[in-house]
């Protein structure tokens, strides 16, 4: 997911607002019958291919 944030440029003393894209991402736990497995970090839209990746 991207999301929209507001920053301050700062280039040879020189001030600028600026809106900058950034991916936001989730920590998330992978279970494997009910256990912790293993803990990751990904995108909120792709966390469903790690888990299809290891059955």
């Amino acid at each position: 997911m991207i999301s929209t944030h507001r920053s301050t440029r700062v280039d040879c003393g020189n001030a600028q607002e600026n809106d900058d894209a950034v991916v936001v991402e989730d920590r998330s736990n992978l279970l494997l019958n009910d256990r912790p497995l293993t803990e990751m970090v990904a995108s909120r839209d792709l966390l469903r291919e790690p888990g299809a990746a290891i059955r």
